[in-house]
């Protein structure tokens, strides 16, 4: 009995690793084990995919930003205003690059006479640009004027967000393989906008060809931007003064706040409570603007402060320095209320576009609204178009700039009846014109080797003649100052040769220009604003000897 029970005992272990082998030996589970691994090459696949996507998007957008830089480096946008900001285009591999121009001021506005596009800023900003020995020389001397963009910053912005910058990171050169930028030559060159060539000389693609997507950026990156030069640098430090054409191009849109500003002195005398932003510090003290300030009855000095008397934004405007193009060419358009007052009857349109353009204006921006006066008349101009137009806007200072007409939208045929009957009146003016005429600012009469300058014989003195050394010839740079007088509402313009004009000239100019009767220059004096020179002796010293050199110089008559 007990050998039987050890075979099926034994048969029974048999039965059970063979039943074991079996069910090892089952298809089933080598299925499983496939599987798995067919899954987790798959995951692994996905993983490398998602990875190669998130290099191309990251390649995508560095290429975009490198545009927008390069853009930017056109523009001089790198030249430093204060303090230097660390790059942005080379960001880390957890955050994503971006564009950001840099380095830009946020100011506080207030606003300031001036019928121009001429800011007042603080003297930090002098002290900035000093260094960067962007001023203390003259223009021609190879200096460039000095141009600012200001603009209200969108709260909202996220680069990118114009279709066109979006449509540059579809079409970036992406190497198949390693998800990078291919590199191209003319993506980092410097390239210049008068010659199409980068530093070295080497050829590349104009400017104005390849910024279209630069400026639709630069819309969504403003509420509203504009352009413009400096007057003074007087503003309390944190402020900058918005003369009122350059504050209602900022203003167009609605959904930006305003404010009108208010005279502390005036505020605190009649308690009233002070709306000026922010003006006071910690403690609650508000401290008044260390700048001039007109008076009502006084000549509205452009860079004085002009309290309430426009309205300014109520938020912080961004100032960037950059460098414009010398402007070729530009169409205005007058406003519907320009022509009801008679502006395509005007004679002599030269007059008022140099008071327009030449003394009132060193920028011309696309859209922006020129102000003009004509014999008490205001005709106001609207800019259509600039060349170049690579960036929407051009520098006037040191160019001649080619103007022309256009009528306004919806008055075209109105006014192809009302000029000819003008014509008919003036018919023997020479500088009549109609919308769609250019003419040229350099334009006009051929001048005699003696200028011969006279004061307007309508007013009740002697009209005195006084000769003037030639004025030098429109090529020659060197020694050449290019001088502007103003004083009891009345302003004169013209370029002297430092070495060959005395101080006698240029105290008769003064005199004849602002119509003070006095070409010895016994009852006035000249001063220039910032920094504050004084001359007050007409003799025989050369402009040069006088400490004026090449380049501009404004001087203000002060009455002794």
């Amino acid at each position: 009995g007990t050998m039987d029970f050890d075979r099926a005992a034994a048969r029974l272990a048999s039965d059970q690793r063979n039943s074991r082998r079996t069910a090892r030996s089952k298809p089933v589970g080598l299925g499983v084990s496939v599987q798995a691994r067919r899954e987790a090459e798959e995951r692994r696949k996905r993983t490398a995919e998602r990875l190669a996507s998130q290099r191309r998007d990251r390649s995508r957008l560095t290429y975009a930003v490198r545009y927008m830089d390069r853009c930017d480096g056109w523009l001089g946008v790198n030249r430093s205003l204060g303090r230097p900001v660390a790059a942005t285009t080379t960001a880390s591999t957890s955050q994503q690059p971006t564009w950001n121009p840099r380095p830009s001021l946020l100011l506080r506005p207030a606003s300031i006479h001036g019928d121009g596009d001429k800011l007042s800023l603080p003297p930090s900003v002098l002290a900035a640009l000093a260094e960067s020995g962007l001023v203390g020389g003259s223009v021609e001397g190879g200096q460039q004027p000095l141009a600012f963009r200001v603009g209200i910053l969108n709260g909202q912005y996220q680069f990118p967000s114009s279709q066109a910058v979006k449509g540059i990171m579809e079409k970036a050169p992406i190497d198949k393989d390693s998800g990078d930028v291919v590199d191209s030559d003319t993506d980092e060159s410097d390239m210049d906008e008068e010659d199409g060539t980068d530093g070295e000389g080497r050829k590349g693609k104009k400017p104005s060809q390849d910024t279209a997507a630069y400026l639709e950026e630069l819309a969504h990156r403003y509420m509203a931007y504009t352009h413009a030069t400096v007057v003074e640098f007087t503003m309390e430090e944190g402020q900058v003064g918005l003369p009122e054409p350059v504050s209602s191009v900022l203003l167009r849109s609605t959904s930006i706040p305003r404010k009108r500003t208010v005279d502390p002195a005036s505020a605190s005398s009649s308690n009233a409570p002070a709306v000026e932003d922010d003006a006071a510090d910690a403690s609650g003290k508000e401290e008044p603007l260390p700048m001039q300030v007109d008076d009502d009855g006084g000549e509205k000095t452009p860079g004085h402060l002009a309290w309430g008397l426009f309205d300014v934004p109520d938020v912080d405007v961004e100032i960037t320095l950059i460098k414009l193009p010398k402007g070729k060419h530009c169409t205005l358009v007058p406003t519907p209320d320009s022509v009801r007052n008679g502006f395509y009857n005007l004679k002599d349109i030269k007059l008022v576009l140099e008071q327009s353009l030449i003394r009132t204006r060193a920028t011309l921006s696309v859209n922006d609204c020129v102000h003009s006066w004509h014999r008490g008349k205001k005709f106001d101009l609207v800019v259509k178009d600039v060349t170049p137009s690579g960036f929407g806007a051009v520098s006037c200072i040191n160019t001649d700039i080619e103007v022309d007409f256009s009528a306004p939208e919806g008055m075209e045929k109105s006014l192809s009846a009302e000029i000819p009957k003008a014509e008919e009146t003036d018919a023997n003016s020479s500088s009549s014109f109609a919308p769609g005429s250019g003419y040229k600012l350099s334009d006009g009469p051929p001048k005699s080797s003696q200028e011969d300058v006279r004061v307007d014989s309508s007013q009740n003195v002697s009209t005195p003649v006084i000769n003037l050394p030639d004025e030098p010839p429109a090529d020659q740079k060197d020694n050449v100052c290019t001088v502007q007088i103003r004083g009891d509402g009345a302003t004169g313009r013209r370029r002297f040769d430092i070495k060959a004009t005395t101080m006698t000239n240029l105290f008769a100019f003064a005199s004849v220009s602002c119509n003070l009767n006095d070409v010895e220059g016994k009852s006035f004096r000249l001063v220039t604003r910032f920094p504050r020179r004084v001359f007050e002796d007409a003799n025989d010293t050369t402009l040069e000897e006088a400490g004026i050199g090449q380049g501009q110089e404004m001087f203000m008559v002060e009455r002794l």
